[in-house]
């Protein structure tokens, strides 16, 4: 999952069906289940935004006893919702999330790893209450330019 919090949209080009990429742009949240490729990157010099990784299959092997899932976050649950079956959701995050994405980024020059934690369980619950239908399609060809 991504956060974006720059005014600079952020590409992020994955394997999409159809040889597309997605771009996420300012005050958006992206959820996907494709996994980046070697052709992964965030264009320009500056990225303000947090991501989140999840895997999955680990969650799946812990059988509900890792961290997310003891603390109410079924990871499963928000594929089904946001994913779909393109496996990307792209939405303009809630002011909640959005503030809480924020507080998160004054951190990054000295993270904590309890705070962090703390905040990825409060930021997925605010995603659960986000509407589940991405926005727009924001969907490009490889030959198209930002």
């Amino acid at each position: 999952m991504i956060f974006s919090l720059s005014s600079r949209p952020i590409a992020i080009k994955v394997s999409l069906a159809g040889n597309r990429y997605a771009i996420v742009g300012e005050h958006q949240v992206c959820a996907s289940t494709i996994l980046p490729t070697k052709d992964f990157y965030y264009p320009g010099r500056k990225y303000e935004g947090i991501q989140i990784y999840v895997d999955l299959a680990v969650i799946r092997e812990a059988k509900g006893r890792d961290f997310l899932s003891e603390l109410g976050i079924h990871a499963d649950g928000i594929v089904e919702l946001f994913c779909g079956s393109d496996g990307l959701y792209l939405h303009r995050m809630s002011e909640a999330v959005f503030a809480l994405a924020g507080e998160v980024w004054q951190m990054r020059e000295e993270p904590e790893t309890g705070l962090l934690r703390y905040f990825t369980v409060r930021i997925l619950h605010e995603l659960m209450e986000m509407p589940c239908e991405s926005e727009s399609d924001t969907y490009f060809t490889r030959s198209q330019r930002i």
